[in-house]
């Protein structure tokens, strides 16, 4: 009859303290944010002002805390919408503005970070004041990016999850129980 062989859990478990799997989440959450920041330079890189956003990941008690935040007005703008409004000259005396059917087609689409080219085409004028402007539409790029965000963590936690499974799967074990005690595997043949 062959020895009854058991093998140890514990050398396929890795143990990590609540403070290891903490800093661990707030590594995921830093290349997260990398990556968006990265997203948000390539949508407004050819704005006319810059646009400069600043991340920050901290641990606050047992929450992670990520924060992307920038003090572009125009970006908030677009990025929240703004309602028609009246607008006057005020650093010059007119106001140019193209007008026609498609006067002007914005490079970014609403709800997405792909952004093409502009177009402006139509005819020139220019006016003293313009009773209604039509507003900027709401692109909702705060909440594409709190999704993006999520959806890079979890990959980035899926990935980690398939490393450590292909890890335990092909893990050799230190030792083993055979006939009531721990042995090393190279001496067990």
């Amino acid at each position: 009859m062959a020895p009854r062989i058991t093998v140890n859990p514990e050398a396929f478990q890795v143990a990590f303290t609540a403070e290891e799997i903490k800093r661990a989440g707030v590594k995921v959450y830093e290349k997260a944010m990398i990556s968006a920041k990265s997203r948000l330079d390539t949508l407004t890189y050819n704005w006319s002002t810059s646009v400069q956003f600043k991340s920050s990941v901290s641990l606050v008690g047992n929450k992670i805390v990520a924060i992307m935040e920038t003090d572009s007005l125009p970006f908030i703008y677009v990025d929240k919408g703004v309602e028609p409004h009246r607008i006057t000259a005020r650093n010059k005396e007119f106001l140019s503005f193209l007008v026609g059917p498609e006067a002007y087609i914005p490079r970014t689409k609403v709800g997405s970070f792909r952004s093409g080219q502009s177009k402006k085409q139509g005819d020139l004028i220019r006016i003293r004041s313009v009773k209604k402007h039509p507003g900027i539409q709401a692109r909702g790029w705060s909440e594409i990016l709190e999704k993006y965000i999520s959806e890079f963590v979890t990959e980035l936690l899926n990935d980690n999850e398939r490393r450590m499974a292909d890890f335990a799967r092909t893990r050799k074990p230190k030792r083993i129980w055979v006939k009531g005690k721990w042995i090393s595997p190279k001496t067990s043949t």
